[in-house]
């Protein structure tokens, strides 16, 4: 069984210039003795496929490799080779991509032929290639490119290790710089860095100790606190600057974190001055 997705015209260069293209994508099924032969055609282009459920092996020069789940395996243009499935079935998903630069990008990641990959995030990036690589809109193809790209950074060895250390960092730059944008959540956080739910979450929460969204609540509460407590703003204003626009949800939002309103809050915050320079007053009489 083959579910295949791919360009329009498979056999020409997308009109967009790009140094690599997104050719096709599928997944694909063997049964034990079935058996699956490129020697007959000399394929120009670089092929990885990704271990799903089952065990199959694949032959490459004379040597046998075991393609288990979780494990990827990649072939370079005009590689003959043999697959065929080890256990009553074998299902893998596979990636083709081509382009005048394709082989030397290929190359240049140094990834290992046989190695492990992290089948979540992975499998989330070829989902979206399935759903889109037919699309000839000039950005869906700039955008396909840049999948293939994404999913070779993932698999790349201590590249990704690299990647997952860098995502809290970058994601705090993000919610720094967009505290005031009622869009602001982590579904925005990973269209901007082009990483899945499952992956920026762990990251952040293993470096933070706290999920992105908690982390978002809390630095709009330390911006709403600071606000009321330090300026003249009106509360609508400083509601609409910790990104809650709806001032019945900034009340509620308020009084939810420390047991009062806004409003309420701002009075804490006159008394207590009112107290000091009384306090002052005081002192000076004496």
């Amino acid at each position: 069984m083959t579910v295949l997705a791919g360009r329009q015209n498979i056999e020409a260069s997308p009109r967009v210039p790009l140094p690599l293209y997104a050719r096709s994508v599928g997944q694909f099924t063997l049964s034990k003795g079935q058996k699956e032969f490129s020697s007959d055609i000399r394929n120009p282009f670089i092929e990885l496929i990704f271990g799903d459920e089952g065990n199959g092996e694949t032959v490459l020069y004379n040597k046998v490799f075991q393609i288990n789940p979780g494990d990827i395996f990649y072939y370079l243009p005009n590689e003959d080779h043999v697959r065929y499935a080890i256990s009553t079935e074998w299902k893998f998903r596979w990636l083709v991509f081509d382009g005048p630069l394709a082989e030397a990008i290929m190359m240049s990641f140094r990834l290992s032929r046989h190695q492990k990959f992290n089948t979540e995030s992975v499998f989330e990036l070829l989902n979206t290639l399935e759903k889109n690589i037919s699309d000839s809109d000039p950005y869906e193809i700039r955008h396909m490119s840049e999948i293939v790209y994404k999913i070779l950074t993932l698999i790349g060895g201590n590249q990704s290790n690299v990647h997952s250390m860098l995502l809290p960092k970058r994601c705090l730059e993000i919610i720094k710089d967009n505290i005031s944008n009622p869009e602001l959540n982590i579904t925005m956080i990973c269209d901007i860095l082009q990483t899945p739910r499952s992956t920026l979450s762990k990251a952040f929460s293993d470096k933070m100790g706290i999920s992105p969204g908690g982390y978002i609540r809390d630095m709009r509460f330390v911006q709403a606190q600071a606000l009321l407590k330090s300026s003249d703003l009106s509360i609508g204003e400083i509601a609409k600057r910790c990104g809650m626009p709806q001032l019945s949800s900034f009340s509620r939002f308020v009084r939810r974190y420390c047991g009062v309103s806004p409003q309420e809050f701002r009075k804490t915050r006159t008394a207590l001055i009112d107290f000091t320079e009384n306090d002052e007053l005081e002192g000076k009489k004496m």
